[in-house]
């Protein structure tokens, strides 16, 4: 084990609460977990588990970016697995996404806004070398396509509002 993550909820605007939606322990061989959590990682609530310290220090990035908690849960399961606590532990606040969006707006160059997750790939693939199976890769090519959308309904609302119909469509099609 390299992670240990309580049950996680979210504090909604409103004072309600609900389960944090990514809260599963990955258990399974390290491809089959990497392929699990890069699947959708959602809020990614795991990344407030307790890890261990000396594969935090081989996978923590040297800067922040769009998706960069993202990079260290995938880079910890490289070096083990991740239990999951019965108990909630910890209540977050929901994040506006416009928190999340501004990341982007910040990002260098126009690929970066083009598809917001390059950074996060480029590490997963090149600076945590994690084999390129198509599983993996159709993963990464899923969550950059997503978080093109959702970035462009932010920023581009028309035309995001088209992606977004046409997302759907594609999600029917292959469904």
């Amino acid at each position: 084990m390299v992670c240990a993550a309580p049950r996680v909820e979210f504090l909604d605007p409103d004072g309600s609460r609900r389960p944090a939606p990514d809260g599963q322990a990955l258990l399974g061989s390290v491809h089959e977990n990497l392929c699990r959590f890069l699947r959708d990682p959602l809020d990614n609530s795991r990344f407030y588990g307790l890890y261990r310290r000396d594969v935090l220090r081989r996978v923590f990035p040297p800067s922040i970016y769009y998706g960069f908690d993202w990079t260290v849960t995938a880079g910890t399961l490289l070096y083990g697995k991740h239990a999951q606590l019965d108990e909630v532990l910890l209540v977050r606040e929901t994040t506006e996404p416009r928190q999340y969006m501004r990341l982007i707006d910040d990002a260098p160059g126009r690929l970066a806004r083009l598809l917001p997750l390059t950074r996060f790939t480029r590490a997963v693939l090149t600076e945590l070398r994690v084999a390129p199976h198509p599983r993996v890769l159709y993963a990464l090519f899923r969550l950059n396509a997503l978080h093109h959308v959702l970035y462009c309904r932010y920023r581009y609302p028309r035309y995001g509002r088209l992606a977004y119909r046409l997302a759907l469509i594609a999600k029917r099609l292959g469904a």
